[in-house]
């Protein structure tokens, strides 16, 4: 049988050394953490994940309609600030009434109505 450890002495390197089954758990072994913000954190991120896969895989149907009930509520929402002191409505347009209209369409303007006519 050839003497492979003593080649190695000649070479400069040594012999494997004997590792108790301790040892090798210690040198294998490292801590998780598994924190409760870790595991909380991955399950959102996850769920953001999925929201996203999903609603970009289905058609863009609900985007569209989104858009246009947006801008319909834009039109209607300028129309009530042209024509509303006819009726003695007047409607500003300003930034968070536009954003409230585009957002939300028609039920914003009609938000942004009864605001007015409720609360001023």
């Amino acid at each position: 049988m050839p003497d492979y450890y003593g080649a190695l002495g000649q070479c400069g390197g040594s012999a494997p050394r004997e590792l108790s089954q301790e040892s090798v758990v210690e040198k294998i072994s490292f801590e998780l953490p598994l924190n409760i913000e870790y595991i909380l954190g991955f399950l959102a991120a996850l769920g953001i994940v999925a929201v996203a896969v999903y609603l970009l895989t289905r058609p863009l149907k609900w985007l569209w309609k989104w858009v246009v009930n947006g801008i319909f509520g834009v039109v209607i929402l300028y129309l009530l600030h042209c024509l509303g002191p006819i009726w003695g409505v007047v409607v500003p347009l300003n930034f968070l009434s536009i954003a409230v209209a585009a957002l939300l369409g028609l039920p914003g303007v009609a938000l942004i109505l009864l605001r007015l006519l409720f609360f001023s």
